[in-house]
């Protein structure tokens, strides 16, 4: 849920800006400036999560991704962009060290590969139909508000997914349905 909120407002986001009347050149820097914060934010988020836990890093990360998407529906002027894509990109960096080192402490590190590759399915799918959604929902309406609406919807549903997990507070041995070729002697 979150690649897709990602990637509907990386591809949407400069349409909106300019719909509300902020110059298109401007209006590109706004994805610049989300994918550069992103650095930040995979650095000081992966770098937290080694002390507070990989799902208390992540839940921040989302809490933030949700707030930002309900700011971005009622931005109307250029600063408020500019702190959008700065708030949008930190979390949304923040995010993506969390997951391997969640699936990590959850099932262990043995088929990582298998774990990521798995993972990686609905990511993708998400990352392509979002912005597709967004468009349709853009040529009915109009607007944008709705899509990133319902991206902060997606999101604080990805949300209390991650509050409900139960991550094993010591990393447990492989679990036996992922490994592949069986006990190594």
């Amino acid at each position: 849920m979150l690649t897709l909120s990602g990637q509907t407002v990386w591809v949407h986001i400069v349409n909106h800006a300019t719909d509300r009347g902020i110059d298109p050149l401007v209006a590109a820097t706004f994805v610049s400036v989300s994918g550069g914060v992103s650095i930040i934010g995979r650095l000081v988020l992966g770098a937290s999560s080694d002390k507070t836990g990989a799902k208390l890093a992540l839940l921040i990360a989302q809490s933030i991704l949700v707030c930002a998407l309900i700011f971005l529906v009622f931005a109307s002027r250029t600063w408020m962009f500019y702190l959008f894509a700065a708030a949008f990109g930190f979390a949304y960096g923040g995010t993506v060290p969390q997951q391997p080192a969640l699936l990590g402490r959850i099932f262990g590190l043995r088929s990582m590969g298998l774990l990521l590759g798995v993972t990686g399915i609905p990511i993708s799918l998400g990352a392509a139909t979002g912005p597709y959604i967004a468009g349709l929902i853009f040529d009915v309406t109009g607007s944008y508000r709705l899509a990133f609406g319902l991206a902060a919807v997606l999101t604080f549903m990805a949300f209390l997914v991650v509050l409900s997990l139960k991550v094993p507070a010591r990393q447990p041995a492989a679990h036996p349905a992922l490994v592949i070729g069986g006990p190594t002697h």
